[in-house]
């Protein structure tokens, strides 16, 4: 064998289906690659079948035969001519079901044979629920679920996903050792990208490609879109699906994992999941196989359909236990998306970050990372596409949250009576566009302030100690509260003119604002991109 690297290396937990992932995959390139399965070849040493029989072995057992196994698979590597590719995929971390641990049967030492070899490393992920749902197909490690009585497969249901959430990050973990011994890239991929993309990842030189991340916001967008934008995501996809199309581009998308969609009712958190978060692609089009009508039907929350309305304290519980399961995934999310971020070599692409009303939080923090990474790897951009609509909004609620916040001894009915107003001004299209000029709102802010003060109350005073100051002067009791107050109205213009986004931009050129969502081309973006690097 030459010195190419044409061998792709495929990890992944159990339940993401990737015998499947990977023939779907091959169709697609240019070239047909070998496909060698480690646990594969492990049951073609042992005459025995791994789902049945070795995954139940003693963790000894199982990595003595990983080795034999591997070495078998080495042995093929070393053969391969210049002109092939091969696809060796193995997982890289076991669950012993007997002993609930977790353990990796990788031998790294073995693995270190590889150097030189390999192209890049490939972890597919997929939602959790999914995952579940094909683990309790019957012979799999989660099919004893349905034997329970439905308030036991709830509970254990709950706890399975937990388990499926550590299980994925520890294989990434793994994976990330195998990365740096051989030093590769490392691509986590959600298994509902396009197979296509994916496929121009593996055909084309890394250094053709440009490869970005896509932030948007999308809890914020749960919440709100229905009845505010209810074509958003239908905007987005059509952005995020021109950008994928461009056949040197490779685009990672945020919502391929969609897990943060576990359904509120009132105050409590019940056992079904919210629709998924609607992809630019047909469901034919990904990397994983349609799921099976039969499996598609489980609610991976309450699998037997629990009644847990029978009483408050069965509500209760359940809430209860929806939120730990909430929680864990919430601190997966944050770490999956900004590994998303460090894997795209070219940065991030930002779209509409304020919408609906204020600056997401995620999109943050994605943006302070890839900024960060910026000092190492100085190909890395932040393109922002942003509305000045979302800024106006954005600026109204950050102005009436603040009133509400700085202003002492506020009633209810002044609260309300200023929500109430905050709702009318981000609804009214001359009020979006007055906050989103700053020369405008530096021109109309005295009357501003007398549109608050007709609202609050007349003798009202700033909670915020800094904004008193000492004078020459020693003004009356009025002319104490009057520079109080203009004080208190300054530092409020001050934040609202204060971009937070310009923080995290790395070239001023490529932050564009849109006059509306309408008006958003992909040209612009495409200009942006520029050529390849």
């Amino acid at each position: 064998m030459t010195g190419e690297r044409n061998v792709i290396l495929f990890a992944g937990q159990s339940g993401i289906s990737a015998k499947d992932c990977l023939h779907r995959l091959n169709d697609r390139l240019n070239q047909k690659a070998k496909v060698i399965s480690v646990e594969k070849t492990m049951s073609e040493v042992s005459n025995r079948s791994f789902r049945r029989e070795i995954i139940l072995e003693n963790i000894p057992y199982q990595y003595e035969l990983w080795e034999k196994a591997f070495e078998k698979a080495l042995a093929q590597v070393n053969d391969l001519s210049s002109s092939e590719k091969l696809f060796l995929t193995s997982h890289c971390v076991y669950y012993h079901q007997d002993m609930r641990e977790f353990f990796s049967p990788v031998n790294l030492e073995m693995m270190r044979k590889l150097q030189g070899k390999v192209k890049m490393l490939i972890v597919f992920i997929d939602d959790i629920y999914d995952v579940y749902r094909r683990l309790m197909r019957n012979g799999e490690m989660f099919s004893y679920v349905k034997k329970l009585e439905p308030v036991e497969a709830l509970y254990a249901s709950s706890l399975n996903l937990i388990s499926i959430l550590e299980w994925r990050q520890v294989e990434i973990t793994v994976c990330r050792l195998i990365q740096q011994m051989l030093d590769i890239p490392m691509y986590i991929i959600a298994t509902k990208h396009p197979v296509s993309m994916v496929a121009r990842l593996i055909d084309k030189p890394i250094e053709e490609l440009r490869i970005f991340y896509l932030c948007h916001p999308i809890s914020e967008v749960r919440r709100s879109a229905i009845e505010r934008l209810p074509n958003f995501t239908g905007h987005l996809n059509r952005f995020s699906k021109e950008i994928i199309d461009i056949d040197d581009v490779v685009l990672f998308l945020p919502s391929t994992i969609d897990e943060f969609i576990v359904k509120k009712q009132g105050d409590k958190l019940v056992p079904e999941c919210l629709p998924r978060w609607p992809l630019p692609f047909e469901e034919g089009d990904w990397i994983s196989p349609p799921m099976p009508k039969d499996l598609s039907e489980i609610n991976p929350l309450n699998p037997l359909g629990y009644n847990i309305s029978t009483t408050e304290e069965s509500r209760t519980f359940v809430s209860y236990l929806m939120k730990l399961l909430v929680d864990c995934i919430s601190v997966k999310m944050t770490s999956r998306d900004l590994s998303l971020v460090e894997q795209s070599k070219n940065g991030v692409i930002v779209y509409r970050p304020r919408f609906p009303n204020k600056l997401s939080g995620g999109i943050r923090r994605e943006l302070e990372h890839n900024h960060n990474l910026y000092n190492k790897q100085t190909s890395r951009r932040s393109i922002i596409v942003s509305v000045e609509e979302d800024l106006g909004k954005s600026r109204i609620r950050y102005f009436f949250t603040s009133i509400e916040t700085f202003v002492k001894d506020l009633g209810s009915s002044d609260k309300a009576n200023l929500k109430n107003e905050c709702y009318k001004w981000m609804m009214d299209s001359k009020m979006i566009k007055l906050f989103s000029d700053d020369v405008s709102l530096k021109k109309e802010w005295i009357n501003i302030r007398d549109k608050i003060e007709e609202i609050i109350p007349k003798s009202y005073e700033f909670e915020v100690d800094f904004l008193f100051y000492e004078t020459s002067l020693s003004p009356g009791e009025m002319g104490k509260q009057e520079i109080a107050r203009r004080q208190g109205y300054e530092y409020l213009l001050n934040m609202l003119l204060k971009d937070t986004l310009k923080d995290y931009i790395i070239s001023a050129q490529d932050y564009k604002s849109f006059s509306s969502y309408e008006g958003i081309t992909i040209d612009v973006v495409k200009e942006k991109l520029g050529n390849k690097k």
